[in-house]
């Protein structure tokens, strides 16, 4: 019986030693496996807590930026406004100026648009008609000045162009060619440059050529100024009822300001007067009327320039339709 109970007891022990040996087996795997997973966790930990560096950074990237873009946008808004003023203020001078000018007040258009050109002092459309305001009056050194400023900012300034050609028409007729020919490359399409490059080809006696450059402007856009010419190139070769119909819808479009530019009254007057010597009913008080009518033509003179533009007209459609010598020096007298 002892024995068996020694023998029981010895079995315990091995079984104890067993079961021991297993939990304490079982506890280094867990372990292990714990290790991993702490490892792991920690792992995790570390990812998550760059990641939050990382978005925390981005974050107060934004809102740096935010900031910055709103400082920008306000900046704009404030530079916006300032160049919105700037530009009202250079657009009211020059409509001033431009009105000035078409009402042959030339003093006063040099005026306001010096003023324009304060607020955009690049603007080659004011330094052209100042240049073009101050050859008018007289002041062609200073004219010269102004067109070539234009050309400083714009080689292919058309209007540049067109201002030196009528500052040289009178004393260089062939740069003034020149320059309206320039004028008209750089801008084909201008009925402006057109008709005064055709004015000039009159001018050198290349009349077929002038008929064509009126022509053209005339299909690009109605314009009173280029049926004006056409009237007197037409009257020239003896197409009168060509030459009546032009000259008719020159002085309704002078009359017609809400669809035409406004012109000096002195176009106008002129332009009744060539009605009244190519008339279709011609009698003999015809050619008293229009000497009458050169009186009112005079009243309208503002310049020097203006006066010398408008004998060169009655001159060219006076020898154009054969008039006499004495009639032509007596047309000539009522306006010099």
């Amino acid at each position: 019986e002892t024995g068996y109970v020694l023998e029981i007891s010895s079995l315990i022990v091995t079984w104890s030693g067993v079961i021991l040996t297993f939990i304490t087996l079982l506890s280094v795997v867990f372990a292990f496996i714990g290790i991993h997973e702490v490892r792991d966790i920690s792992r995790i930990h570390k990812d998550v807590s760059d990641l939050e560096l990382k978005i925390k950074a981005e974050v107060e990237r934004i809102e740096s930026l935010k900031q910055l873009s709103e400082e920008q946008l306000r900046d704009l808004t404030e530079h916006f406004k300032s160049d919105a003023q700037t530009i009202m203020m250079a657009t009211y001078y020059f409509s001033l100026g431009s009105n000035s000018y078409a009402e042959a007040k030339y003093r006063d258009a040099i005026m306001y648009l010096k003023k324009s050109l304060k607020y955009l002092p690049q603007s080659t459309d004011s330094l052209c008609l100042i240049g073009r305001a101050y050859t008018i009056i007289g002041e062609t050194v200073t004219s010269d000045k102004y067109f070539q400023k234009a050309l400083e900012i714009d080689n292919n300034c058309a209007a540049a162009y067109r201002g030196l050609a009528a500052w040289h028409r009178h004393t260089n007729p062939e740069e003034s060619l020149k320059n309206a020919k320039l004028a008209v490359e750089k801008d084909p399409d201008n009925i402006e440059m057109l008709n005064y490059l055709g004015v000039l080809l009159r001018d050198q006696n290349y009349l077929l050529e002038a008929l064509h450059k009126h022509l053209e402007a005339n299909d690009i856009k109605r314009n009173p100024d280029t049926d004006f010419f056409l009237s007197l190139l037409y009257a020239e070769e003896n197409s009168l009822g060509r030459a009546r119909f032009h000259i008719n819808n020159a002085i309704d479009q002078y009359e017609n300001d809400d669809e035409f530019e406004k012109s000096k009254p002195v176009w106008k007057e002129l332009a009744k007067w060539v009605s009244i010597l190519i008339s279709e009913y011609q009698d003999e008080t015809t050619e008293k009327k229009a000497l009458s009518q050169l009186d009112v033509v005079k009243h309208f003179i503002d310049t020097e320039r203006t006066k010398i533009v408008v004998i060169g007209h009655v001159k060219f459609l006076l020898e154009g339709i054969k008039k006499s010598t004495k009639y032509v020096s007596e047309s000539l007298r009522r306006v010099d």
